[in-house]
């Protein structure tokens, strides 16, 4: 990711429309599969510590690790736990603590992501919950993610494809941000596609919009305390190491 769009997510994510409806779609994955009394929560790719900042109401500990200094250093701001400089290799006196490990739109920053993902499963102990999010659909390829520093969006078969005989149990696998699919499409579609475009589509909206975009999506959370949705933008998964 670009070091202009670490400023544009601090600024941002409390309050835009997206960051806020899809840190509730986490936390309904945290707290419909996650056992009770969760100790000790990991974010790996924690950002400007937005997720962290609400999952720290929901756990003793909570730890982040990013590798952008600038990241941890907007998230030290923001975040009470320990906010790490690395990949996930400098929680290797960490992991037998771990309850939780969230990956957050951080699959498709990796190039080698099914070693990413397996190195991290096989370092868990059994029963920790992993909850990923990621972007969906080729077809939505744009400058907002080479602004990102995204390597691909996913097909449903290539993200299951990252686990498959991995020591792993598949609890919940769902697209989201259904609702507003078509707006999403329509932008894309409409916009430009020079990759010389150095800008994701993330920007401040009127309080009135932000709101409406908020209602609208948000109500994908509370649908998915009970079932998959049939389609969206995005993917929600929730497994448990075996």
């Amino acid at each position: 990711m670009h070091a202009h769009e670490f400023k544009i997510h601090a600024e941002l994510e409390d309050h835009h429309w997206w960051f806020k409806a899809r840190r509730n779609v986490i936390l309904t994955l945290l707290l419909r599969f996650s056992s009770k009394g969760v100790r000790h929560i990991v974010e790996i790719g924690c950002g400007t510590g937005g997720n962290l900042r609400l999952l720290g109401e929901y756990a003793d500990k909570v730890t982040g690790v990013d590798v952008s200094s600038d990241a941890i250093e907007y998230a030290k701001e923001r975040v009470n736990g320990d906010m790490l400089l690395g990949d996930y290799h400098v929680l290797k006196d960490k992991w037998h603590d771990v309850d939780v490990v969230l990956l957050a739109d951080v699959l498709e920053h990796i190039e080698d992501d099914t070693g990413f993902l397996g190195d991290i499963i096989e370092s868990l102990k059994p029963g920790t919950l992993i909850i990923i999010t990621v972007p969906a659909h080729k077809i939505l390829w744009s400058n907002h993610d080479v602004a990102l520093g995204h390597k691909r969006r996913y097909q449903a078969n290539t993200l299951n494809n990252l686990w498959e005989n991995k020591p792993v149990e598949e609890l919940f696998f769902s697209p989201f941000n259904f609702i507003l699919s078509p707006l999403v499409f329509l932008n894309r579609f409409l916009q430009s596609k020079d990759k010389n475009t150095q800008q994701s589509d993330l920007e401040e909206h009127s309080v009135i919009v932000n709101a409406l975009l908020y209602f609208l999506f948000n109500l994908e959370s509370r649908w998915m305390r009970y079932f998959s949705l049939p389609w969206g933008c995005s993917y929600a998964v929730a497994l448990k190491k075996i």
